[in-house]
């Protein structure tokens, strides 16, 4: 129970500061401060947020399908999604075409949205 707690309380902190993150970064892409390079250092942060947590939630599952064990492996491959995209959006320069800045929003619009939905699974499997 005690590693549940751990695991709940940390995600919970993890997940108010990654979507913090990725608010600012959504609030940033248009108005001439979008960089490729720095949205994908701000989405690294994230993804590190929640590497930590991760980890403290998958400590001692192996193959358990506890549901902290789920849930950590899910928000583990999530922050990899988000590591992967940050490698590709650091390829782009500045995002100086509509285009650009549109998928640029599409990408942080859509982890922003799977890890809404992650976070909010999670509070509501611990309640």
């Amino acid at each position: 129970m005690y590693q549940e707690r751990k695991c709940e309380d940390v995600l919970s902190e993890a997940c108010g500061r990654s979507l913090s993150i990725l608010e600012d970064i959504s609030a940033s892409i248009g108005k001439g401060r979008g960089k490729g390079s720095g949205i994908a250092k701000l989405l690294r942060e994230a993804a590190y947020n929640l590497s930590d947590a991760a980890s403290i939630c998958i400590a001692g599952c192996e193959a358990s399908t506890e549901p902290r064990c789920v849930l950590g492996d899910l928000v583990d491959r999530l922050q990899a999604v988000m590591q992967g995209a940050a490698i590709r959006l650091e390829r782009i320069g500045k995002l100086q075409t509509d285009t650009e800045e549109e998928l640029a929003r599409i990408v942080v619009d859509l982890v922003y949205s799977l890890l809404d939905s992650l976070c909010r699974f999670a509070s509501s499997i611990n309640s």
